[in-house]
């Protein structure tokens, strides 16, 4: 269903959303209400970003990403407490300029 869904979508996307369908396709029978809406809002993003010619916010794109994951580790009963506005702390592994990108907390600004 997805799939032809995804099909009429009226302007050609990347790859990278094509490989996040796939993804949604495997969790929309089992997850959560929650999980579903913040998928549904991080897609929402993606296409107002692709049909839009603004400059991309790279943090509120990835803020979007974050919520998914924070919604998906509380439908398995796991703690978010201390990863930060919408689970956004799950990618300071992964981003080598992490406080530039997605801006230091208010903690992290009181220190300085």
């Amino acid at each position: 269903m997805v799939d032809v869904l995804s099909s009429y979508k009226s302007n050609a996307e990347s790859p990278s959303v094509d490989k996040l369908h796939q993804i949604y396709k495997k969790h929309l029978l089992y997850a959560s209400p929650s999980v579903i809406k913040s998928y549904g809002e991080y897609f929402q993003y993606l296409y107002e970003r692709n049909s839009s010619n603004n400059e991309k916010d790279v943090a509120k794109f990835l803020r979007k990403l974050t919520k998914v994951i924070e919604m998906m580790r509380k439908d398995l009963g796991l703690s978010n407490k201390g990863l930060g506005k919408d689970g956004q702390e799950v990618l300071r592994a992964i981003i080598n300029d992490f406080d530039d990108v997605m801006g230091k907390t208010a903690n992290e600004k009181k220190l300085q």
